[in-house]
């Protein structure tokens, strides 16, 4: 008796909910939630912006540090206060990887990248959520990324790169604990 009973309840679900949800629209139209670059060169700066989030939260700085030209103007002081500054590629890895190996997880999540345009310059935004994990605690910051590129030899270099805090969530005290984590681990 329960096989039948089992097999009528499966027919009769599969009669009601499979036409409700064929028949459905998606909930968010593809091309409201994918707006493609429109060129080449959009979509190259795109994949750096992104790919140094990525690499960052894997702690590979090497290959971060060939999305930058020779000096890059970094101003965080959204989030720290400070002055802005000014790094060679290799100051600035040296700079994440003094703080950022010592959390256990770091996740940036970008999206809604922007890319103008301008010959060989170009202006990026892309927004950010930033998570951060140590033991038991967690740290996130969220707000948006600019940057500004240059074109050298056919390829995208970062000449600056802002933070612009818009909120704050967690233990920001969690970066002193990363900064003497990474310290040990060197």
């Amino acid at each position: 008796m329960k096989p039948l009973f089992a097999g009528a309840l499966a027919v009769a679900f599969a009669a009601t909910a499979i036409p409700a949800i064929v028949g459905s629209p998606p909930a968010v139209a593809l091309s409201q939630n994918l707006a493609a670059p429109s060129s080449a060169d959009e979509a190259a700066i795109a994949v750096i912006i992104n790919s140094v989030a990525t690499f960052a939260d894997q702690g590979d700085f090497d290959s971060i540090a060939v999305f930058y030209a020779d000096e890059i103007q970094v101003d965080y002081t959204s989030l720290w206060g400070d002055d802005v500054q000014t790094h060679t590629p290799a100051s600035l890895m040296t700079a994440w990887a003094s703080v950022l190996p010592g959390f256990e997880q770091t996740y940036h999540n970008i999206f809604n990248v922007q890319v103008e345009l301008a010959d060989d310059l170009a202006v990026a935004t892309a927004d950010v959520i930033a998570d951060h994990y140590l033991e038991a605690g967690f740290w996130q910051v969220s707000g948006q990324y600019e940057y500004r590129f240059i074109k050298q030899a056919n390829q995208w270099k970062i000449t600056h790169m802002t933070f612009n805090l818009a909120d704050e969530a967690g233990d920001r005290t969690l970066i002193d604990r990363a900064l003497e984590n990474a310290a040990l681990s060197r």
